[in-house]
């Protein structure tokens, strides 16, 4: 669905895209690459590199939902001069938005949004939380384990937060280019509301972890 509603806002961009659409493609590729390389990399198991690619992700969906949604956003991630546009202004603009319709709803958003943004930081820089995602210690020893390992509960964890992140990138496209992607790619968006609330309300079990 990330693949075909690019191509056609692509498409319906033409040879003289606006600099909303030019970003939006911009960043819908690279969110894709992100999306997919992050979800291989959790079926593998690698989970310490797939930690680092949580904050890239928040980001590209916070700029996407800025860039498809305002001109003057979009010009400002584009131009090489002036402010950048950073995606924390992008998520307060996400919550502004929701504010004016739900005054809860922005509170709840506003505060997971923060709480993901401190996580999803952490994890960005090297320190022990990646080298306990790839590890064994039992007592005084330390078993290394490389090329990935299994624990189901930390791909539940992560797959939860990729997938919460992909969605809503997808649902700003649903927001501000419902013509171009049309009625029966946003019935099938809509369609993976209640198997996503679900995967992401599951409560992983505890590590199981072997090489």
């Amino acid at each position: 669905m990330h693949a075909e509603a690019t191509r056609k806002i692509s498409k319906a961009a033409g040879i003289s895209p606006s600099q909303s659409d030019q970003a939006t493609v911009l960043l819908l590729g690279h969110g894709l690459n992100l999306f997919v390389e992050t979800m291989g990399l959790i079926v593998r198991g690698v989970f310490d590199v797939s930690a680092h690619l949580l904050r890239p992700l928040m980001e590209t969906q916070s700029l996407v939902y800025a860039c498809a949604g305002r001109e003057d956003f979009a010009a400002r991630l584009m131009e090489e001069e002036g402010e950048p546009l950073k995606a924390a202004e992008a998520r307060k603009l996400f919550v502004a938005h929701v504010r004016t319709e739900d005054e809860d709803l922005a509170n709840d958003l506003d505060r997971i949004f923060s709480d993901d943004a401190d996580a999803a930081n952490d994890l960005a820089h090297v320190n022990l939380l990646h080298g306990d995602k790839l590890s064994s210690l039992e007592g005084r020893k330390v078993t290394p384990v490389f090329w990935g390992i299994t624990d189901p509960a930390e791909a539940v964890r992560q797959s939860q937060a990729v997938l919460s992140q992909e969605h809503t990138l997808l649902v700003s496209l649903k927001a501000f280019r419902a013509q171009v992607v049309g009625r029966q790619w946003i019935r099938r968006l809509d369609a993976t509301d209640a198997r996503l609330v679900k995967h992401v309300k599951s409560n992983p079990s505890a590590p199981d972890r072997t090489s």
